[in-house]
């Protein structure tokens, strides 16, 4: 690879890193909530989710706009070691979700935020099957996908016939080197697999699929 493509699929790798990063979370997207305890508990597991008793921290989740709106779920905080408690939540539906804490604990208590939950761009419903779908494309004819710590996944390359050949190359992002290349069929949706993955490779490394129509 000369260095003038190596310098482009860095840029390139770097702006859907940042994309992705600046994007709000989607619908089913898992969300982290941390929380910090004023003190640590001697038997925090016990305590934090009790036999037949309320749990020692709870988090309150509300829809305020969009199609969240209305929407509650509550779910109980569970501990991480040392002062840190968490709970996750994968929101169903687009909009403006907010969340408050409340527990006997000063610390876990009356902590609040706001999720901002974005519908799915026609982009990234390209790809299926893979839990962080981070796709930019032209339908039928380019396609450049962030796949964070591999996996399997498919990609819908229709308009495309059936007819047409697609190129695609694996890029391993952390050794910053190209790893293999291929050919798929166009017209349906072509599955794929980074060349490694849990768990014949215990490392998560981050990917770079990069699939383009063939000339005719």
């Amino acid at each position: 690879m000369n260095g003038n493509r190596m310098a482009v699929l860095v840029v390139a790798t770097l702006a859907v890193g940042l994309a992705a990063r600046a994007q709000p979370t989607h619908p089913w997207e898992v969300v982290e909530i941390t929380l910090e305890a004023s003190g640590e508990h001697t038997n925090a597991y016990v305590q934090g989710l009790p036999d037949r008793s309320a749990p020692l921290a709870q988090v309150a989740f509300t829809g305020t706009s969009g199609a969240a709106r209305d929407m509650r779920y509550t779910l109980a905080a569970f501990w991480d070691g040392g002062k840190t408690w968490k709970t996750r939540f994968a929101p169903p539906a687009p909009g403006e979700w907010s969340w408050s804490s409340a527990s006997k604990d000063p610390g876990l208590a009356a902590v609040t935020g706001k999720i901002q939950v974005a519908e799915w761009t026609e982009a990234e419903k390209q790809v299926s099957e893979y839990p962080a779908p981070f796709c930019g494309a032209i339908p039928g004819d380019l396609y450049v996908l962030y796949v964070r710590y591999g996996g399997r996944l498919k990609v819908d390359l229709w308009p495309s016939q059936a007819t047409d050949r697609f190129e695609y190359t694996w890029f391993d992002l952390e050794q910053g080197k190209e790893r293999t290349r291929g050919n798929v069929n166009g017209g349906a949706a072509a599955e794929f697999h980074t060349p490694e993955d849990y768990p014949g490779n215990l490392l998560f490394k981050d990917w770079l699929l990069h699939i383009r129509r063939a000339e005719r």
